[in-house]
């Protein structure tokens, strides 16, 4: 959380945080005022700014002096922090206003008309008031209560025009609502659809302004919640014609437009009219409610002088719809494993829990430790079953639709009368709705019952346990299907409802609801239903249960349903029709003993459905496409294809939103359409990384490439995959392989897997398996870095299909056309941790060089049309070559054979790489380090030296000039590390070229030094994972006796400000590595003339011999018995042997 960050922000971070416009990291005795003041700074009361009277009847100027008077942040009018460190991030909104100040301190209008949204953008219409006669709108202020009791005071709309009530966003927020998420699909004025959004519906309470304060006096409403309702609205009348008994409302300034928090529908409209109504004689009309007066109709034109059209303007799920898009690319290619979780403490409890009666499973609620305790929310359920009522009512096609769904409900045995006496804590009534499927006649209804609504903050579902994942991921089930010849698909009729739910759980399912004009009556469920966050966990172990409790009587068919079933949906493939027959009957035996029946049979082959009756079978209508895990599946011919998405998919402006939204419709897990999608995904980097809103249009160098891609989807059905990978028997097989391609571009990098299939005589058959692409970091990164990481998503892509394909795979190869990547890839030890990655899973020898003119991975990082990727044969099929026999192949390279790599240091570029490798492997040149007081004299030498050889291959426009870059000296200062090594480390060097190892006797031993891609020595150590720079984790090793170890020590005793010895050998360290580097520093630093003159000690001067005594020896008793007169005087008195 941002409090969280706040405890460990600085000033730094603060100031950073502000520059980058990122979220505002705020400190934490900020936060800690801002989260829990409820004082009013201008009243004290014990309200929020928003409830105060005092200063909503203040006009404009006053608000601002009483903000600045009072310290208030002007962005949320709260106190204790600035407004710089405010965790608010919205915007006004206001007249469009994209200020960071609050709406209350908003200027007001100046008068001019806006200019009304344009056709292009993404608003949806709902009201409309015309200027002449003039007309005023159902508004009146209300207050808003959240499940804490805390309140604000709101601007409410009343619109019988609507069928669901809204909230503004920021408002719930301030309640602390929160809720689960509806799609919903407005239509506006002139009968345009929207694009379908998802939403959150909350739930809160309103209440009169002057009531009670009371939140049980007010009513509960259930509302979405939206960043904006709709536009300003015009005000009451100053003065209402006629006798009509309302007035201004208290806090609202004449003129002032109105910003509407709540738009109450039809669906609450008549639970707040009492039926009192007055007019006036001007047509004014005056409509009491639980929240007061409303005043609507005419009003005097003067008044209201210029055209008011309210908008709505919906928001989708945008994180929840990149979640669902990174989901689907990342199959594949993530490190986590996709088996089922099957041998939890959930899942044990729920099979010792699981028993078998009658044909039919029963299973036991999985209730959160200590078990439910539940309020009785029938009035709730009540009311969303008259709102229910309400819309099928405006749709008797629905209505009759829906009625009949629940009278199947009761007919099949799903729901039984609930018991008069229902037991406490354990009794919950769930509110239903609709979810329809399909189109036209093929529309079919669900009934989902609400196990997240909410109910004086409890819900069922937080009450339930989810249990573990017991889902294997879709990539896996399709390339199951994909195996061999016979493709066969099923799924199982009513999963969840084929499952019992114990008796003593059945009250906390239940539901109310009525036929016609009857009185409202209370069922419950007795089967698993849709809605509880459970549902799947139970339907899965059940059905996952029984299949290994049978799994010995009907081995094929039990390993179909835990390894390749996907929920419900059951697809598979065989070798032989004959298998396929085999395996249908076990799979309707096995599962039909356990009360499940399986039906929507399909086959490519239909002589392997041919014992099954009609009615479980499926046929295309039309020859369309039949839809299988998501993708379509042409039967007859045995490809996979897509359709075109269709005008209303692509409505809207072109925003970012919608380019998120159309490109992640595009439903495509095997990824054969990678290198259409990388664009897109491009195009979305690029957005993102220029900060633009999701609503605002695209700019024109970005809409021109969108514009053509959209052109492009009515394409999709010309790209067709063949379905089988192994399209021959098995016993005519030979030899079957894996072989993956990975490339990257500056832009993007991924990786394709191609199965290959050599049969006993002709041709191989080789066949596109999957693919994946990624866009290239926001940091730029070399390119070597992206090829890299292209090797990594090819190593983890081809052991996850192998993995997947559960089939004799007799080999595994990966193809790059780039040799730095293959060279890091066989160099021992790896100098990465995605190397390291790369080695653990494919074997360095198995790495390969392919051509780049033939490396079919090409398109993946550079994008291509779909015209032109549906004639790519080298994209579906595969590079010629690998159709023949391997002696045909391009020859594997070697690390010997090929190019010197360069090393993946921090911020290399191509250019050091080419220098450091030419410096590597020619002779030692004349130039002599004791030469050269200064090394950094020798390192510019040495550089101008290369940019001369350089200039002299290159082109004129290639010709370096101008000062000496930094690139330019590191490579040189690496080359001299590297002439010292081989002369001080010959044979450690030739060792680890040899077997990767030094000699046991050598003094380098204990480092465990490794040569890296550049030729380098460096020491290996432990500190591989840490988050450390390389040249720290790895410093070079320098030899302790040599001019270049000495000229560097010297460099950094400089740099350093003439430090002392462990100063200077720690700053040595973040680099390099010297064997008895403390006394060696030591003793250069005792050459240094500066630190000599510092630290060296004054001169101590040598003392002469005492003279000789300058008395007579009979005068010394003078010098044994001395008087002191200081004071007059003193006689010394005469005592024997002693002296004063």
């Amino acid at each position: 959380s941002r409090e969280e960050k706040g405890g460990e922000a600085t000033r730094k971070e603060l100031k950073n945080a502000r520059k980058k416009g990122r979220d505002r990291v705020t400190s934490s005795a900020a936060a800690l005022v801002t989260s829990v003041q409820r004082v009013c700074p201008f009243c004290e009361g014990d309200h929020d700014v928003t409830g105060c009277q005092r200063f909503l009847d203040a006009g404009y100027s006053a608000r601002m002096s009483m903000s600045r008077e009072k310290g208030v942040c002007y962005k949320c009018l709260k106190t204790g922090h600035r407004a710089r460190e405010c965790r608010t991030s919205r915007s006004c909104g206001v007249d469009g206003c994209r200020q960071p100040h609050h709406q209350l301190l908003h200027p007001p209008s100046t008068g001019k008309p806006s200019r009304p949204p344009g056709p292009d953008q993404a608003h949806q219409s709902l009201l409309a008031a015309r200027s002449e006669p003039g007309g005023c709108l159902q508004t009146v202020r209300a207050r808003a209560y959240g499940p804490d009791g805390n309140h604000v005071v709101v601007n409410c709309l009343f619109d019988t025009g609507a069928e669901v009530s809204f909230i503004r966003k920021d408002v719930a927020e301030v309640l602390g609502l929160t809720g689960s998420h509806e799609r919903c699909r407005f239509t506006t004025l002139g009968g345009r659809v929207g694009p379908e959004r998802k939403w959150r519906r909350v739930e809160f309470r309103l209440g009169a302004v002057g009531g009670s304060g009371q939140a049980e006096t007010s009513t509960p409403v259930q509302a979405l919640a939206i960043p904006q309702v709709c536009g300003k609205i015009q005000p009451l009348p100053t003065r209402p014609a006629g006798s009509i008994p309302a007035e201004p409302e208290r806090g609202q300034r004449p003129g002032t437009p109105l910003l509407i928090d709540v738009l109450t529908g039809i669906d609450y409209y008549y639970e707040f009219v009492t039926g009192r109504i007055r007019r006036s004689s001007s047509g004014t009309v005056a409509v009491e409610t639980r929240l007061g007066w409303l005043v609507c109709g005419k009003t005097d034109p003067r008044q209201s002088p210029k055209v008011q059209v309210l908008l709505t303007k919906g928001e989708g799920s945008d994180d929840d719809i990149l979640r669902r898009f990174w989901d689907i690319e990342s199959l594949g290619i993530t490190t986590t494993e996709d088996t089922a979780a099957d041998g939890t403490a959930a899942m044990k409890k729920f099979e010792e829990d699981l028993h078998l009666d009658g044909g039919r499973y029963s299973v036991s609620l999985p209730w959160v430790p200590g078990g439910p305790s539940l309020p009785s929310n029938y009035s709730h359920a009540r009311r969303r079953l008259l709102v229910l009522e309400r819309r099928l009512k405006a749709r008797e096609e629905d209505r009759l639709q829906y009625a009949s769904v629940m009278k199947q409900y009761f007919d099949e045995g799903w729901a039984e009368p609930a018991p008069k006496v229902s037991p406490p804590g354990r009794t919950w009534y769930l509110p239903h709705h609709a979810v329809y499927q399909g189109a036209g006649g093929e529309r079919k209804c669900r009934v989902v019952f609400d196990g997240a609504a909410p109910y004086k903050g409890i819900t069922l579902n937080r009450q339930l346990e989810v249990g573990p994942n017991l889902q294997i991921d879709l990539l896996r089930a399709i390339l199951s299907f994909r195996r061999l010849r016979v493709g066969l698909q099923a799924d199982i009729e009513k999963m969840y409802l084929q499952i019992r739910v114990r008796a003593e759980d059945r009250d906390a399912c239940r539901f109310l609801w009525r036929d016609d004009e009857q009185k409202i009556r209370k069922y419950r469920l007795t089967r698993v239903c849709f809605g509880l966050t459970c549902s799947p966990f139970l339907a899965m172990g059940t059905v996952r249960s029984h299949a290994k409790q049978n799994y010995e009587s009907k081995p094929r068919a039990a390993e179909e349903v835990l390894n390749h079933m996907y929920m419900d949906d059951l697809a598979t493939s065989c070798d032989s029709v004959a298998e396929a027959r085999t395996l249908v009957d076990q799979l309707s035996s096995l599962l039909a003993s356990g009360g499940f029946r399986l039906h929507k049979w399909a086959s490519n082959e239909p002589d392997a459905l041919q014992d099954l009756p009609m009615e479980r079978t499926t046929t295309g209508a039309g020859g369309r496409p039949w839809k299988t895990l998501g993708i379509y599946w042409e039967r007859d011919e045995d490809y996979l294809t897509f359709v075109n998405p269709g005008r209303s998919h692509l409505e809207g402006g072109d925003t970012k939103r919608q380019l998120l939204s159309v490109a992640s419709g595009i439903f495509d897990p095997i990824g054969c359409l990678a290198p259409f999608l990388v664009r897109a995904k491009i195009l979305f980097q690029l957005l993102w990384e220029r900060g633009l809103d999701w609503d605002e249009p695209l700019p024109a160098d970005v809409e021109r490439p969108w514009l053509a891609w959209k052109s492009e989807l009515e394409d999709l059905p010309l790209v067709r995959l063949p379905r089988a990978l192994v399209p021959i028997p098995l016993d005519h097989v030979k030899r079957i392989e894996l072989h993956a391609f990975s490339d990257a571009s500056e832009r993007a990098y991924g990786a394709v897997v191609y199965l290959r299939v050599e049969p006993l005589s002709g041709p191989a058959w080789v066949r596109l398996t999957a693919a994946k692409t990624r866009v290239a970091p926001l940091k730029r990164l070399s390119l070597p870095r992206l090829e890299l990481m292209g090797a990594l998503v090819a190593a983890r892509l081809i052991r996850y299909v192998q993995r997947a394909l559960n089939l004799d795979i007799h080999s595994l190869s990966c193809w790059s056309d780039s040799e730095v990547s293959l060279a890091a890839c066989q160099w021992k030890p790896f100098v990465r941790n995605r190397v390291e990655e790369i080695q653990q899973l494919v074997e360095p020898t198995r790495w390969r060089h392919c051509p780049g003119k033939s490396n079919p991975a090409d398109v993946l990082s550079r994008g291509a049309s779909l015209r032109r990727l549906s004639k790519d044969c080298c994209w579906w099929q595969g590079p010629r070559w690998l159709a023949e026999p391997s002696e045909a192949w391009p020859r594997k390279l070697g690390p010997s054979e090929s190019k010197p790599p360069s090393p993946p240091d921090e911020g290399r570029s191509p250019q050091a790489t080419m220098l450091v490798s030419v410096v590597t492997h020619s002779p030692d040149h004349g130039l002599d380090p004791s030469r050269y007081g200064d090394i950094e004299k020798l390192f510019r030498i040495t550089a101008l030296c290369f940019r001369f050889v350089h200039n002299c291959g290159s082109a004129a426009e290639d010709r370096r000039s101008g000062p000496l870059t930094a690139t330019e000296l590191e490579a040189s200062e690496q080359v001299w590390v590297r002439i010292a090594q081989r002369q001080a480390f010959p044979k450690e060097i030739e060792a680890l070229k040899r077997n990767g190892k030094v000699p046991a006797r050598s003094d380098l031993d204990q480092l465990t030094p490794y040569l890296d891609a550049a030729g380098t020595l460096r020491v290996g150590g432990r500190l591989e994972r840490s988050n450390l720079p390389f040249s720290s984790k790895h410093p070079a090793l320098l030899p302790s006796d040599h001019e270049v170890t000495r000229g560097l020590v010297r460099r950094c005793h400089l740099r350093q400000l003439h430090a002392g010895v462990s100063q200077t050998l720690f700053a040595l360290r973040q680099r390099y590595w010297i064997p008895r580097g403390r006394s060696r520093v030591r003793q250069v630093l005792r050459g240094c003339l500066q630190c000599r003159w510092a630290t060296g000690r004054p001169p101590r001067p040598t003392y002469q011999k005492l003279g000789r005594p300058r008395h007579p020896p009979s005068l010394m008793w003078a010098w044994t018995s001395p008087g002191l007169c200081s004071l007059g005087g003193l006689e010394k008195p005469q005592f024997p042997d002693m002296c004063a």
